[in-house]
């Protein structure tokens, strides 16, 4: 009886032990890129990041037609009439026309405002351009985080749920043991303890791994969907590791100048300084006058009619205009010095962001590459501690066989294996997160 209870318990644990590391880990980054292009489709704030860029496209393609004549057309008809008394006659007359014009405007000089308005729309629409695909990237990242949370959650409830299982074999176990004398009451205590602890923290984390997945269903705008994939961190490498990978190499042979110009922050500042300089050069043009060629032709489409003296006469109102428009601010109670004051102001508010963000981003990509160094380092002696912890388990098996230890103890040992897999599972997760992160800040793609 004793050797077939010992048999059979040391067969559960085996099996426990070894959960995780043949687990079926293809399709995992199936899984990953399905749900990014899924919540890509779907974010409110990339599709309003997108109906921006096509705003700023737009502004920067009327830019251009600045440069351009414009045409107007108008047409209108007009009805009258006129009472008039001489000494002898008193008159009536009523007028009715149809007319349109045709107007041709062309500013011929403006000093280069148009040209600077073209620089001014092209800088704003890369600047749309980097937001879109820094939206893109943040939101990726967010995704990211997310989905590997969730992943370590079910990782550890699964776990958790092997392990109260086991706890309750051993319980029931520890209990019959006591029966037959071959145990004390202190082995099936121990037992009950455990069991109670391992019910306590699974409901811990049934409470985490909900949240993780509404975070989740909030991120894709889907509440209903409930398929993640099953992932084991253990053997698990996302798609981006790789190109991170190549990134590293050329990191550490580039400089670091070169490596924070990379930044989008930075890039966005940059191009909001050329534009803030455009605006102040743009602005000091006001003091200068301007030049306009202004042609409208009139064409009368109607008889002027007159009840009297002369019914029927026919007058015609056609006609052509030229005209050649000089326009220049003499005075205008100093609001063009302010606005230059103004402007200049904004490009120094400008210079000191970019100056803010190159320090901000090499801050954040020091602490980030540290970070990483120090994880490296934690993920080398979590694996030894896995490693460590499994042949715990299996040498305890080999001296409960003998009787050398207690139930207790090889429970314990299988605690501290379930302990050393979590831990190692959160090293991967932060060394996921920050290679992710680490691409973000030199500005290379984690999207599909």
């Amino acid at each position: 009886m004793m050797v077939k209870i010992q048999t059979a318990l040391l067969i559960l644990i085996g099996l426990w032990a070894s959960r995780g590391i043949t687990a079926e880990t293809s399709g995992n980054n199936a899984v990953l890129l399905s749900l990014l292009k899924q919540g890509l489709d779907k974010s409110f704030s990339v599709q309003t990041q997108q109906l921006k860029l096509r705003q700023s496209e737009i502004t920067y393609q009327n830019t251009w037609a600045e440069l351009f004549p414009t045409l107007t057309l108008s047409a209108g008809e007009n009805a009258s009439t006129t009472e008039g008394v001489d000494s002898s006659t008193i008159t009536s007359t009523y007028t009715k026309t149809r007319s349109a014009a045709l107007t041709a405007s062309w500013k011929i000089w403006d000093n280069f405002k148009n040209f600077r308005n073209i620089r001014i729309g092209r800088l704003s629409y890369q600047q749309a351009e980097l937001e879109n695909r820094t939206q893109k990237q943040e939101y990726a990242l967010k995704l990211i985080d997310a989905f590997l949370n969730y992943h370590v959650a079910l990782n550890k409830k699964e776990s958790l749920e092997n392990f109260l299982n086991q706890a309750k074999s051993n319980l029931t176990q520890s209990q019959l043991l006591v029966k037959i004398g071959a145990r004390t009451e202190l082995d099936a205590l121990d037992a009950e303890v455990e069991y109670l602890n391992a019910q306590r923290d699974l409901m811990e984390f049934e409470n985490k791994l909900n949240e993780n997945r509404q975070r989740l269903q909030i991120i894709l705008s889907c509440e209903k969907c409930t398929d993640f994939g099953k992932l084991d961190l253990l053997n698990f490498q996302p798609f981006y590791y790789s190109r991170f990978e190549e990134i590293k190499k050329k990191l550490q042979q580039a400089s670091l100048s070169s490596v924070i110009e990379r930044n989008p922050t930075i890039k966005q500042n940059k191009l909001s300084l050329e534009s803030s300089i455009e605006t102040y050069q743009q602005e000091r043009l006001n003091y200068f006058p301007q030049l306009s060629f202004t042609a409208t032709h009139t064409l009368d489409m109607s008889r002027q009619i007159e009840e009297s003296p002369s019914y029927g006469r026919r007058v015609n109102l056609n006609s052509t205009v030229l005209a050649l428009n000089l326009s220049w601010t003499l005075w205008d109670w100093w609001s063009t010095p302010r606005n230059i004051e103004k402007t200049s102001l904004d490009k120094k508010i400008t210079e000191n962001s970019l100056r803010e963000s190159i320090q901000q981003a090499k801050s954040d990509l020091d602490i980030s590459l540290n970070q990483l160094e120090i994880v490296h380092k934690s993920l080398a002696i979590s694996a030894l501690a896995l490693e460590k912890a499994e042949k715990q388990i299996k040498f305890s098996q080999e001296l409960y066989k003998f009787g050398k230890v207690t139930l207790f103890q090889v429970q314990q040992s299988m605690s501290r294996y379930l302990n050393a897999q979590n831990a190692h599972a959160d090293r991967l997760k932060e060394k996921f997160l920050l290679s992710a992160k680490i691409l973000t800040l030199v500005d290379e793609s984690i999207l599909p």
